[in-house]
């Protein structure tokens, strides 16, 4: 859903009340709520007396297609919440299992070679999580990278190397390369 939210930002699909809208079919939200067509089409309609949600036109005031529902993506956050059987990958939970890791690792190393990082394959199999490898994979990233740059993973910095009398950040194939400053500090004091 948050690929949908940032689609139509981009696609500048904002109401009145500057709220970006998602496009949601009705056959994904009983999929999502494990119901059948006649409770999707009550909670639609009633999402729609309620202002919630609205039909997608198709122009001139002919009645919106049944299957492109444009609904707030905040009320598809909460029925997804609430009602939603479906499992969401837990990205606190793995970037403190990185950091922790990478607490642990000897060597200069990039993010495939945490355990947690590398597993997100099977973490989505098993789990039957909804989400591509390389998307959990990029946001992880992310936010390692951003927990390393606020200080909150601490001991652990990015890699430097000094070329041309230039400090520059190390990478390889294109990955980040992280050190553990404490590891460091420990074999340089032996």
């Amino acid at each position: 859903m948050l690929d949908r939210m940032s689609i139509s930002q981009k696609n500048k699909w904002i109401d009145s009340e500057n709220r970006a809208f998602i496009i949601y079919s009705q056959q994904e939200a009983m999929e999502m709520l494990g119901c059948k067509e006649n409770k999707a089409i009550n909670l639609f309609k009633e999402l729609e007396t309620i202002g919630l949600m609205e039909r997608k036109k198709q122009g001139q005031g002919k009645a919106a297609k049944k299957e492109n529902v444009t609904v707030n993506y905040y009320i598809c956050d909460m029925l997804e919440e609430r009602f939603g059987k479906r499992t969401v990958y837990d990205y606190t939970l793995a970037i403190n299992n990185m950091i922790a890791e990478a607490k642990t690792m000897k060597a200069e190393f990039v993010l495939a070679d945490l355990p947690t990082f590398a597993g997100v394959n099977d973490v989505l199999i098993e789990y039957d999580i909804k989400e591509s490898p390389a998307q959990v994979r990029s946001r992880l990233g992310k936010m390692f990278t951003e927990a390393v740059k606020k200080g909150n993973a601490k001991g652990i910095e990015r890699a430097v190397s000094e070329r041309n009398g230039v400090e520059e950040f190390k990478s390889a194939s294109r990955a980040a390369v992280y050190c553990n400053k404490l590891y460091k500090q420990k074999k340089n004091s032996k």
